[in-house]
Protein backbone atom coordinates (compact mmCIF):
# COMPACT_ATOMS: atom_id res chain seq x y z
CA UNK A 1 0.00 0.00 0.00
CA UNK A 2 1.57 3.29 -1.13
CA UNK A 3 0.79 6.54 0.61
CA UNK A 4 0.95 10.13 -0.60
CA UNK A 5 4.27 10.66 1.20
CA UNK A 6 5.97 7.95 -0.89
CA UNK A 7 6.19 5.34 1.86
CA UNK A 8 5.09 1.84 0.95
CA UNK A 9 3.80 -0.67 3.53
CA UNK A 10 3.90 -4.32 2.54
CA UNK A 11 4.31 -7.82 3.88
CA UNK A 12 7.37 -9.93 2.97
CA UNK A 13 9.28 -12.95 4.26
CA UNK A 14 12.51 -12.02 6.01
CA UNK A 15 15.03 -13.38 8.46
CA UNK A 16 17.86 -11.77 10.36
CA UNK A 17 21.05 -13.27 11.77
CA UNK A 18 23.16 -11.40 14.35
CA UNK A 19 26.93 -11.82 13.97
CA UNK A 20 28.79 -11.11 17.23
CA UNK A 21 32.40 -12.24 17.19
CA UNK A 22 33.77 -11.14 13.84
CA UNK A 23 37.52 -11.61 13.52
CA UNK A 24 38.01 -10.63 9.87
CA UNK A 25 35.98 -8.15 7.85
CA UNK A 26 37.11 -9.67 4.53
CA UNK A 27 36.39 -13.28 5.52
CA UNK A 28 32.98 -12.37 6.97
CA UNK A 29 31.92 -10.55 3.81
CA UNK A 30 33.07 -13.45 1.62
CA UNK A 31 31.30 -15.99 3.85
CA UNK A 32 27.93 -14.26 4.11
CA UNK A 33 27.66 -12.30 0.84
CA UNK A 34 28.62 -14.43 -2.14
CA UNK A 35 26.39 -12.53 -4.61
CA UNK A 36 27.09 -9.25 -6.35
CA UNK A 37 25.73 -6.05 -4.92
CA UNK A 38 26.48 -2.51 -3.90
CA UNK A 39 28.54 -1.26 -0.98
CA UNK A 40 28.50 1.86 1.16
CA UNK A 41 31.48 2.11 3.51
CA UNK A 42 31.47 4.84 6.17
CA UNK A 43 34.97 5.77 7.27
CA UNK A 44 35.95 8.49 9.72
CA UNK A 45 37.33 10.57 6.84
CA UNK A 46 34.94 9.79 3.94
CA UNK A 47 32.15 7.67 2.52
CA UNK A 48 33.00 5.18 -0.23
CA UNK A 49 30.23 3.95 -2.54
CA UNK A 50 30.94 1.18 -4.99
CA UNK A 51 30.14 -2.29 -6.21
CA UNK A 52 30.84 -5.74 -4.83
CA UNK A 53 31.30 -8.63 -7.29
CA UNK A 54 30.87 -11.46 -4.78
CA UNK A 55 34.58 -11.49 -4.03
CA UNK A 56 36.02 -7.94 -4.14
CA UNK A 57 35.01 -4.33 -3.59
CA UNK A 58 35.32 -1.89 -6.48
CA UNK A 59 35.54 1.81 -5.67
CA UNK A 60 36.44 4.81 -7.82
CA UNK A 61 40.18 5.14 -8.49
CA UNK A 62 40.59 1.65 -7.02
CA UNK A 63 40.36 3.08 -3.51
CA UNK A 64 40.42 0.57 -0.69
CA UNK A 65 38.65 0.42 2.64
CA UNK A 66 40.90 1.51 5.49
CA UNK A 67 39.80 -0.84 8.30
CA UNK A 68 41.41 1.43 10.93
CA UNK A 69 39.07 4.26 9.86
CA UNK A 70 36.02 2.11 9.08
CA UNK A 71 32.94 2.91 11.17
CA UNK A 72 30.34 0.78 9.37
CA UNK A 73 29.72 -0.88 6.03
CA UNK A 74 26.62 -2.05 4.17
CA UNK A 75 26.83 -4.61 1.35
CA UNK A 76 23.41 -5.06 -0.24
CA UNK A 77 21.23 -6.02 -3.19
CA UNK A 78 17.48 -6.46 -3.70
CA UNK A 79 17.34 -9.65 -1.62
CA UNK A 80 19.76 -9.13 1.27
CA UNK A 81 22.11 -6.91 3.23
CA UNK A 82 25.20 -7.56 5.32
CA UNK A 83 25.64 -4.69 7.79
CA UNK A 84 28.86 -4.53 9.82
CA UNK A 85 29.90 -1.90 12.36
CA UNK A 86 32.56 -1.21 14.95
CA UNK A 87 31.55 -1.20 18.61
CA UNK A 88 34.15 -0.71 21.36
CA UNK A 89 36.93 -1.79 19.00
CA UNK A 90 35.13 -4.98 17.91
CA UNK A 91 33.29 -5.68 14.67
CA UNK A 92 29.65 -6.74 14.99
CA UNK A 93 27.12 -7.41 12.28
CA UNK A 94 23.75 -8.40 11.01
CA UNK A 95 22.74 -10.36 7.92
CA UNK A 96 19.19 -9.70 6.65
CA UNK A 97 17.69 -11.91 3.92
CA UNK A 98 14.33 -10.92 2.42
CA UNK A 99 13.59 -14.11 0.51
CA UNK A 100 13.49 -16.42 3.51
CA UNK A 101 12.05 -16.53 7.01
CA UNK A 102 8.85 -15.38 8.67
CA UNK A 103 6.29 -12.94 7.37
CA UNK A 104 6.97 -9.36 8.52
CA UNK A 105 5.62 -5.94 7.68
CA UNK A 106 8.03 -3.45 6.17
CA UNK A 107 7.92 0.15 5.01
CA UNK A 108 9.95 1.00 1.91
CA UNK A 109 11.13 4.60 1.69
CA UNK A 110 13.19 6.56 -0.82
CA UNK A 111 15.81 8.81 0.77
CA UNK A 112 17.01 11.61 -1.52
CA UNK A 113 20.77 12.00 -1.81
CA UNK A 114 22.01 15.55 -1.86
CA UNK A 115 23.28 16.85 -5.13
CA UNK A 116 22.21 19.64 -7.44
CA UNK A 117 24.48 18.78 -10.35
CA UNK A 118 26.37 15.84 -11.83
CA UNK A 119 29.46 15.06 -13.86
CA UNK A 120 30.02 11.81 -15.73
CA UNK A 121 33.54 10.72 -14.89
CA UNK A 122 33.73 7.76 -17.29
CA UNK A 123 31.57 4.86 -18.49
CA UNK A 124 31.24 3.49 -14.95
CA UNK A 125 31.18 6.44 -12.52
CA UNK A 126 29.27 9.69 -11.96
CA UNK A 127 29.95 12.42 -9.43
CA UNK A 128 26.94 14.16 -7.90
CA UNK A 129 27.69 17.40 -6.06
CA UNK A 130 26.51 20.73 -4.72
CA UNK A 131 28.09 24.17 -4.92
CA UNK A 132 28.91 24.08 -1.21
CA UNK A 133 31.51 21.40 -1.98
CA UNK A 134 29.83 18.18 -0.94
CA UNK A 135 30.05 15.32 -3.42
CA UNK A 136 29.44 11.62 -3.83
CA UNK A 137 30.92 9.39 -6.50
CA UNK A 138 28.45 6.71 -7.55
CA UNK A 139 29.19 3.53 -9.52
CA UNK A 140 26.73 4.37 -12.31
CA UNK A 141 27.05 6.27 -15.56
CA UNK A 142 23.34 6.46 -16.42
CA UNK A 143 22.20 9.09 -13.90
CA UNK A 144 21.33 12.76 -14.10
CA UNK A 145 21.02 15.19 -11.23
CA UNK A 146 19.83 18.78 -11.29
CA UNK A 147 18.39 21.35 -8.95
CA UNK A 148 14.80 20.79 -10.06
CA UNK A 149 13.60 17.35 -11.23
CA UNK A 150 16.34 14.78 -11.46
CA UNK A 151 17.57 13.33 -8.18
CA UNK A 152 19.08 10.09 -6.94
CA UNK A 153 17.47 8.19 -4.07
CA UNK A 154 18.54 5.29 -1.91
CA UNK A 155 15.72 2.89 -1.17
CA UNK A 156 15.61 1.79 2.46
CA UNK A 157 13.50 -1.01 3.90
CA UNK A 158 12.32 -0.53 7.47
CA UNK A 159 11.15 -3.58 9.45
CA UNK A 160 8.23 -3.19 11.82
CA UNK A 161 8.40 -4.84 15.23
CA UNK A 162 5.57 -5.07 17.72
CA UNK A 163 6.10 -4.80 21.47
CA UNK A 164 3.63 -7.07 23.25
CA UNK A 165 3.63 -5.27 26.62
CA UNK A 166 3.13 -1.73 25.34
CA UNK A 167 1.16 -2.67 22.18
CA UNK A 168 3.36 -0.28 20.20
CA UNK A 169 4.89 -0.82 16.79
CA UNK A 170 8.29 0.57 15.87
CA UNK A 171 11.03 0.13 13.30
CA UNK A 172 13.29 -2.63 14.60
CA UNK A 173 15.72 -2.74 11.68
CA UNK A 174 16.56 -0.90 8.49
CA UNK A 175 18.51 -1.94 5.41
CA UNK A 176 19.60 -0.51 2.08
CA UNK A 177 18.00 -2.01 -1.04
CA UNK A 178 19.40 -0.02 -3.99
CA UNK A 179 19.73 3.32 -5.77
CA UNK A 180 16.75 4.73 -7.69
CA UNK A 181 15.86 7.66 -9.93
CA UNK A 182 12.99 10.14 -9.53
CA UNK A 183 10.57 7.69 -11.21
CA UNK A 184 11.46 4.98 -8.65
CA UNK A 185 13.32 2.95 -11.29
CA UNK A 186 16.36 1.12 -9.98
CA UNK A 187 19.71 2.39 -11.21
CA UNK A 188 21.99 -0.49 -12.20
Amino acid sequence: MKSENGLELKSINSESLILNEIKSLTNTVKEYFKESGLVVAYQSNKILIGKYDGNNFHFFHEEQIDERKLLKIRIFNNQKELFLWKSNGNIKGRLRIDTEGEEVFVVDAYQQLWGTDFQKINNSWTKIFEERGTELILPFSNIKVDNKQNKVFIKTRNYIEYHSKSLLATYGDCRFVGFYDKDKKQII
